[in-house]
């Protein structure tokens, strides 16, 4: 094996100790499902790392990253999804010298030369009329769960809510036309205007017996069936991906359909509301999002450019 550090005692269990981080940190931040999952996700990718070298609870430095980095562009991962990891590590670092596991301060002087900031890509996200042929799909009384998974998404579009908190949604959280909500993600409270297809969805399930409004759906079973409700409903606008893998831009290109997850329903929520000219400050207020995060939930629809640069032809230039 690979020696990572110098640390000369007894090391202390190192996977064991990213397991009580993400016990302790979960208690204390109320983290989402989806949080857990993420970090979960990343102490599996460090044991799978940790097989080769022997990792301490000093060993994050920048040795470690430039081998981490190494070692998931192998796997063929993109830029944005190893930095996100390196950024955990380092997280995990500080709390581990906070409780007093190792002294050493070189996390704090990583760097991380990797390009992330992805080229023009086309956003995914349902038109007006993806979303009608969606609404407009029927199924047979064996093919419940794919009814379910169109109605919260559904919801999600009309709503702009995430998988986490559509999870955590009560009857007692509808009032006045409202759905008020704490974030899963942020905690910050959302109020969020109840427009009438979303109250049709409501009330289409009022006598479920459930004490969730919206039928419950695990988010990988989730993503699954919009798959194929996408295929049924004809999505089949090819998206161009791009993508850095380490120095080299990737490129590729699927049908909607197949990329179609639960963020894609939040995405069409903010992408309608600019279509209609919503104020990105109100979108803000109802996703909890700050403006500036808003705008990469979309790209600039290709109608408002050109009705946008249409302006020009009304210049009078002498």
């Amino acid at each position: 094996k690979d020696q990572l550090s110098y640390h000369k005692g007894k090391p202390k269990d190192f996977i064991g100790v990213v397991d009580e981080f993400i016990r302790e940190e979960s208690l204390r931040n109320s983290w989402s499902s989806d949080t857990k999952k993420q970090w979960r996700f990343f102490k599996n990718n460090l044991a799978s790392f940790n097989q080769r070298y022997r990792l301490e609870l000093d060993s994050i430095n920048d040795q470690f990253a430039q081998a981490f980095i190494r070692n998931m562009l192998k796997q063929d991962w993109i830029n944005v999804r190893i930095r996100e990891h390196i950024s955990m590590a380092i997280q995990f670092a500080s709390w581990a010298r906070r409780k007093g596991y190792h002294s050493s301060t070189a996390y704090r002087y990583i760097e991380i030369d990797l390009p992330t900031k992805e080229p023009e890509t086309n956003a995914v996200y349902l038109t007006i009329e993806e979303i009608a042929r969606v609404n407009e799909l029927s199924f047979d009384k064996n093919e419940t769960r794919y009814e379910k998974a169109r109605d919260v998404f559904l919801f999600s579009c009309l709503t702009g809510l995430r998988h986490s908190d559509l999870k955590h949604l009560r009857r007692s959280s509808i009032k006045y036309n409202y759905l008020i909500i704490n974030s899963q993600r942020t905690g910050e409270s959302i109020r969020v205007p109840l427009v009438d297809h979303a109250k049709a969805l409501l009330e289409k399930y009022k006598n479920s017996g459930e004490v969730n409004p919206i039928p419950l759906v695990s988010q990988q079973k989730y993503n699954q069936y919009l798959k194929v409700i996408g295929r049924r409903a004809g999505l089949s606008e090819k998206i161009i991906q791009h993508h850095y893998k380490g120095r080299e831009k990737t490129e590729s290109i699927l049908p909607k359909w197949k990329l179609l997850t639960s963020q894609v329903g939040r995405k069409t929520f903010v992408s309608l509301a600019v279509f209609l000219d919503i104020p990105l400050e109100t979108v803000s207020k109802i996703t909890d999002l700050k403006p500036d995060t808003i705008k990469a939930y979309y790209d600039i629809l290709d109608s408002r450019k050109s009705m946008g640069m249409s302006l020009f032809n009304k210049l009078i230039i002498s």
